[in-house]
């Protein structure tokens, strides 16, 4: 894209539109499991803005919600891929979780920074594309998927039901240190042979 796309598509981006979007996903506790509503929420977001958007089920009521701006052809596919399960909330968190408010230029909630503010910029950014009547080469695919807390649930589903781009940015909170390749992830079944024992009694 030449720059003079990239700040036609910067022109339609509005941030007290994308600051009503975080306020809103906030205001919907999508705990690992419950995530549907914020879901469908996004998935209607999205249909309303002019993306071609659905829900995916993953599991019975719990969906990704999917959407798609149709590229021209001829060009790699990107997605950008978020998740709507939060952390369960801390015992000391410090303030009301569930009072959305602003301040100094900060947006505070639980949930909001893992990961629904990243959520609304990336949904914002295909949102702004649709506006300014920018035809990409390729399609640029927004997921907003279940389960992450739960070793990515929702994402394994979406890539196994064949939803697979060329790239895919995950705006996860990083404080800007950009990670370009994924950490790695394995899990093991340990077996071990012994006597149980108190651990007042490692000894023995």
């Amino acid at each position: 894209m030449n720059e003079a796309l990239k700040e036609k598509v910067l022109a339609q981006v509005e941030d007290e539109e994308t600051v009503d979007l975080v306020r809103e996903l906030h205001a919907r506790r999508s705990f690992s499991g419950v995530e549907q509503e914020c879901a469908e929420f996004l998935a209607d977001f999205m249909r309303r803005a002019g993306l071609e958007a659905r829900l995916q089920e993953v599991e019975p009521g719990r969906c990704n919600a999917i959407g798609v701006v149709r590229g021209s052809g001829g060009g790699q596919s990107l997605m950008l891929n978020g998740h709507t399960d939060i952390d369960p909330v801390p015992e000391n968190y410090g303030r009301d979780p569930w009072t959305f408010s602003r301040e100094d230029g900060r947006l505070y909630g639980h949930g909001i920074q893992n990961m629904k503010a990243a959520d609304a910029a990336m949904v914002m950014a295909a949102v702004a594309v649709v506006r300014a009547g920018v035809r990409l080469k390729g399609d640029l695919v927004v997921a907003a998927v279940v389960g992450e807390l739960q070793g990515g649930v929702g994402t394994y589903h979406l890539v196994q039901s064949g939803l697979v781009t060329d790239a895919a940015i995950v705006p996860e909170p990083t404080w800007l240190n950009i990670r370009t390749v994924h950490a790695g992830w394995l899990q093991l079944l340990i077996t071990t042979r012994g006597k149980t024992g108190w651990i007042g009694s490692m000894h023995l």
